[in-house]
Protein backbone atom coordinates (compact mmCIF):
# COMPACT_ATOMS: atom_id res chain seq x y z
CA UNK A 1 0.00 0.00 0.00
CA UNK A 2 2.63 2.52 0.87
CA UNK A 3 4.57 1.88 -2.47
CA UNK A 4 1.36 2.39 -3.97
CA UNK A 5 0.53 5.81 -2.40
CA UNK A 6 4.51 6.31 -3.39
CA UNK A 7 4.28 5.95 -6.91
CA UNK A 8 0.82 7.98 -7.15
CA UNK A 9 2.86 10.87 -5.29
CA UNK A 10 5.88 10.59 -7.62
CA UNK A 11 3.39 11.24 -10.67
CA UNK A 12 1.31 13.74 -9.15
CA UNK A 13 4.06 15.99 -8.41
CA UNK A 14 5.49 14.78 -11.91
CA UNK A 15 2.56 15.76 -14.07
CA UNK A 16 2.28 18.96 -11.95
CA UNK A 17 5.46 20.30 -12.42
CA UNK A 18 5.24 19.77 -16.38
CA UNK A 19 1.78 21.69 -16.23
CA UNK A 20 3.11 24.36 -14.22
CA UNK A 21 6.50 24.59 -16.52
CA UNK A 22 4.45 24.15 -19.89
CA UNK A 23 1.96 26.95 -19.11
CA UNK A 24 2.21 30.13 -20.87
CA UNK A 25 2.91 33.47 -20.03
CA UNK A 26 0.96 35.82 -22.28
CA UNK A 27 -1.08 39.20 -21.66
CA UNK A 28 -2.45 42.33 -23.78
CA UNK A 29 -2.01 45.96 -22.31
CA UNK A 30 -3.62 49.04 -24.00
CA UNK A 31 -1.43 52.44 -23.34
CA UNK A 32 -2.67 56.01 -24.00
CA UNK A 33 -0.24 58.01 -25.22
CA UNK A 34 0.58 61.95 -24.15
CA UNK A 35 2.70 64.26 -26.12
CA UNK A 36 4.83 67.17 -24.99
CA UNK A 37 5.39 69.57 -27.61
CA UNK A 38 8.17 71.98 -26.57
CA UNK A 39 7.78 75.59 -27.30
CA UNK A 40 9.11 76.47 -30.36
CA UNK A 41 10.14 79.72 -31.89
CA UNK A 42 8.88 80.13 -35.31
CA UNK A 43 8.34 83.36 -37.90
CA UNK A 44 5.73 85.38 -37.34
CA UNK A 45 4.12 84.73 -40.66
CA UNK A 46 3.00 81.40 -39.90
CA UNK A 47 3.00 81.19 -35.87
CA UNK A 48 -0.70 80.77 -35.79
CA UNK A 49 -0.75 78.14 -38.01
CA UNK A 50 1.82 76.11 -36.17
CA UNK A 51 0.36 76.80 -32.91
CA UNK A 52 -3.10 75.43 -34.65
CA UNK A 53 -0.91 72.38 -35.79
CA UNK A 54 0.43 71.97 -32.33
CA UNK A 55 -3.52 72.23 -30.69
CA UNK A 56 -4.54 69.37 -33.68
CA UNK A 57 -1.83 67.19 -32.91
CA UNK A 58 -2.65 67.31 -28.76
CA UNK A 59 -6.33 66.46 -29.72
CA UNK A 60 -5.40 63.56 -31.63
CA UNK A 61 -2.97 62.52 -29.42
CA UNK A 62 -5.99 61.67 -27.48
CA UNK A 63 -7.66 59.27 -29.01
CA UNK A 64 -4.90 56.99 -30.19
CA UNK A 65 -3.80 53.24 -28.33
CA UNK A 66 -0.91 51.46 -28.47
CA UNK A 67 -1.17 47.99 -27.73
CA UNK A 68 1.89 45.26 -26.13
CA UNK A 69 1.27 41.56 -26.87
CA UNK A 70 3.43 39.47 -25.48
CA UNK A 71 4.29 35.40 -25.17
CA UNK A 72 7.06 34.04 -23.25
CA UNK A 73 10.10 35.70 -24.11
CA UNK A 74 8.66 37.88 -26.85
CA UNK A 75 6.65 41.10 -27.13
CA UNK A 76 5.16 43.77 -30.05
CA UNK A 77 3.50 46.54 -29.65
CA UNK A 78 2.89 49.29 -32.35
CA UNK A 79 -0.03 51.27 -32.82
CA UNK A 80 -4.31 50.21 -33.13
CA UNK A 81 -4.88 50.84 -36.03
CA UNK A 82 -8.66 49.67 -35.58
CA UNK A 83 -9.79 52.30 -34.49
CA UNK A 84 -11.80 54.78 -36.45
CA UNK A 85 -9.02 57.52 -37.53
CA UNK A 86 -7.67 58.09 -40.92
CA UNK A 87 -4.01 57.18 -40.45
CA UNK A 88 -3.22 58.62 -43.87
CA UNK A 89 -3.95 61.83 -42.18
CA UNK A 90 -0.76 63.44 -41.76
CA UNK A 91 -1.64 65.01 -38.60
CA UNK A 92 -2.79 61.16 -36.77
CA UNK A 93 1.05 60.38 -38.07
CA UNK A 94 2.70 63.29 -36.49
CA UNK A 95 0.77 62.36 -33.11
CA UNK A 96 1.69 58.91 -33.03
CA UNK A 97 5.30 59.19 -33.92
CA UNK A 98 6.25 61.80 -32.08
CA UNK A 99 8.85 60.40 -29.65
CA UNK A 100 7.83 56.87 -30.44
CA UNK A 101 5.34 54.84 -31.30
CA UNK A 102 5.75 54.73 -35.14
CA UNK A 103 5.87 51.87 -36.28
CA UNK A 104 6.34 47.97 -34.87
CA UNK A 105 8.66 47.10 -31.98
CA UNK A 106 9.58 43.33 -31.94
CA UNK A 107 11.43 42.55 -28.43
CA UNK A 108 13.25 38.69 -27.75
CA UNK A 109 14.22 38.85 -24.28
CA UNK A 110 16.21 35.65 -24.81
CA UNK A 111 18.25 36.92 -27.74
CA UNK A 112 18.47 40.37 -26.23
CA UNK A 113 17.14 41.35 -29.77
CA UNK A 114 14.97 44.50 -30.96
CA UNK A 115 13.63 45.48 -34.27
CA UNK A 116 11.68 48.57 -34.80
CA UNK A 117 10.02 48.35 -38.37
CA UNK A 118 9.78 51.89 -39.69
CA UNK A 119 8.32 53.76 -43.41
CA UNK A 120 10.09 56.74 -43.80
CA UNK A 121 9.40 58.19 -47.17
CA UNK A 122 8.02 55.07 -48.54
CA UNK A 123 10.98 53.27 -47.72
CA UNK A 124 10.81 50.47 -44.96
CA UNK A 125 13.44 50.08 -42.08
CA UNK A 126 14.06 47.47 -39.83
CA UNK A 127 16.10 49.17 -37.00
CA UNK A 128 18.34 46.68 -35.25
CA UNK A 129 19.32 47.26 -31.32
CA UNK A 130 19.70 45.34 -27.82
CA UNK A 131 16.88 44.69 -25.49
CA UNK A 132 17.76 45.79 -21.93
CA UNK A 133 20.90 47.61 -22.60
CA UNK A 134 20.18 50.48 -20.33
CA UNK A 135 21.41 50.33 -16.98
CA UNK A 136 18.29 51.28 -14.55
CA UNK A 137 17.96 52.74 -11.29
CA UNK A 138 15.56 50.63 -9.11
CA UNK A 139 14.00 53.27 -6.90
CA UNK A 140 11.82 52.56 -3.76
CA UNK A 141 9.02 54.52 -4.68
CA UNK A 142 5.26 53.16 -5.06
CA UNK A 143 2.36 54.46 -6.63
CA UNK A 144 -0.93 52.35 -8.08
CA UNK A 145 -1.79 52.14 -11.78
CA UNK A 146 -5.13 50.60 -11.80
CA UNK A 147 -5.72 48.02 -9.65
CA UNK A 148 -1.79 46.94 -9.61
CA UNK A 149 0.78 48.40 -7.36
CA UNK A 150 3.75 49.94 -9.52
CA UNK A 151 8.00 50.87 -8.62
CA UNK A 152 9.73 53.42 -10.08
CA UNK A 153 13.19 53.17 -11.94
CA UNK A 154 15.10 55.57 -14.15
CA UNK A 155 17.72 55.64 -16.33
CA UNK A 156 19.12 57.92 -19.01
CA UNK A 157 19.11 57.20 -22.70
CA UNK A 158 20.93 58.97 -25.81
CA UNK A 159 18.81 60.11 -28.18
CA UNK A 160 20.50 60.48 -31.99
CA UNK A 161 19.06 62.88 -34.05
CA UNK A 162 20.25 66.31 -35.80
CA UNK A 163 22.15 66.87 -32.44
CA UNK A 164 22.53 64.40 -29.90
CA UNK A 165 21.02 64.45 -26.32
CA UNK A 166 20.66 62.61 -23.42
CA UNK A 167 16.79 62.45 -21.54
CA UNK A 168 16.00 60.47 -18.43
CA UNK A 169 13.23 57.90 -19.05
CA UNK A 170 11.03 57.11 -15.79
CA UNK A 171 9.01 54.07 -15.90
CA UNK A 172 6.98 52.74 -13.50
CA UNK A 173 6.61 48.82 -13.43
CA UNK A 174 4.31 46.31 -11.54
CA UNK A 175 6.68 42.89 -10.20
CA UNK A 176 3.46 41.19 -10.09
CA UNK A 177 3.24 41.02 -13.86
CA UNK A 178 6.55 38.99 -14.45
CA UNK A 179 7.40 39.99 -17.83
CA UNK A 180 10.26 42.04 -19.22
CA UNK A 181 8.26 44.26 -21.23
CA UNK A 182 7.00 47.68 -22.39
CA UNK A 183 6.26 50.34 -24.45
CA UNK A 184 8.61 50.99 -27.88
CA UNK A 185 11.15 48.63 -26.62
CA UNK A 186 11.60 49.68 -23.14
CA UNK A 187 12.06 46.71 -20.59
CA UNK A 188 14.71 44.12 -18.90
CA UNK A 189 13.04 45.02 -15.29
CA UNK A 190 11.75 42.72 -12.62
CA UNK A 191 8.21 43.38 -14.34
CA UNK A 192 6.33 44.74 -16.36
CA UNK A 193 6.11 48.59 -17.63
CA UNK A 194 2.69 50.37 -16.88
CA UNK A 195 3.79 53.62 -17.85
CA UNK A 196 6.84 55.15 -19.24
CA UNK A 197 7.40 58.78 -19.19
CA UNK A 198 10.36 60.15 -21.88
CA UNK A 199 11.62 63.64 -20.54
CA UNK A 200 10.19 66.36 -22.64
CA UNK A 201 8.88 63.52 -24.96
CA UNK A 202 5.69 61.77 -24.19
CA UNK A 203 4.00 59.36 -21.47
CA UNK A 204 3.04 56.28 -22.32
CA UNK A 205 0.00 55.02 -19.61
CA UNK A 206 -1.32 51.34 -19.53
CA UNK A 207 -5.40 52.02 -19.50
CA UNK A 208 -6.17 48.38 -19.80
CA UNK A 209 -4.32 45.27 -18.91
CA UNK A 210 -5.93 41.88 -20.01
CA UNK A 211 -4.26 38.75 -18.28
CA UNK A 212 -3.70 35.34 -20.40
CA UNK A 213 -5.87 36.26 -23.69
CA UNK A 214 -7.45 33.52 -25.53
CA UNK A 215 -5.49 34.37 -28.55
CA UNK A 216 -2.21 36.45 -29.29
CA UNK A 217 0.01 36.63 -32.21
CA UNK A 218 4.01 38.46 -32.30
CA UNK A 219 4.74 40.37 -35.07
CA UNK A 220 8.09 39.79 -36.10
CA UNK A 221 8.74 42.45 -38.77
CA UNK A 222 10.71 40.99 -41.62
CA UNK A 223 10.46 43.85 -44.61
CA UNK A 224 13.26 46.38 -44.91
CA UNK A 225 16.47 47.68 -45.20
CA UNK A 226 18.23 46.57 -41.67
CA UNK A 227 20.01 49.40 -39.96
CA UNK A 228 21.08 50.39 -36.30
CA UNK A 229 19.97 53.74 -35.10
CA UNK A 230 22.84 55.41 -36.20
CA UNK A 231 22.63 54.53 -39.79
CA UNK A 232 18.90 55.07 -39.79
CA UNK A 233 19.18 58.46 -38.95
CA UNK A 234 21.75 59.12 -41.39
CA UNK A 235 19.33 57.79 -44.53
CA UNK A 236 17.00 60.42 -42.65
CA UNK A 237 19.23 63.24 -43.19
CA UNK A 238 20.08 61.97 -46.82
CA UNK A 239 16.52 62.00 -47.52
CA UNK A 240 16.01 65.44 -46.34
CA UNK A 241 18.64 66.76 -47.85
CA UNK A 242 17.60 65.17 -51.75
CA UNK A 243 14.14 66.18 -51.15
CA UNK A 244 16.00 70.03 -50.57
CA UNK A 245 17.89 69.74 -53.62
Amino acid sequence: MKKAVLLFSIIFYTLLSVNLFSQEITGKIIYAKVNYIPKTKVDSNIETEFNDLKKRITEVSKHLEYILVYKNEKSHFNLNEKLNLDYNNSVVRMASTISGGGGVYYTNSETRETIQQRNVGGQNFLIVGNFNLLEWTLINETKLIGKYLCYKATTTKEFIGKKTTYKEIVVWYCPNLTSAFGPIGYGGLPGLILELQIEKGATFTAKKIINNPKKIKIILPTKGKKVNEKEFEESCKQMMMSRRG
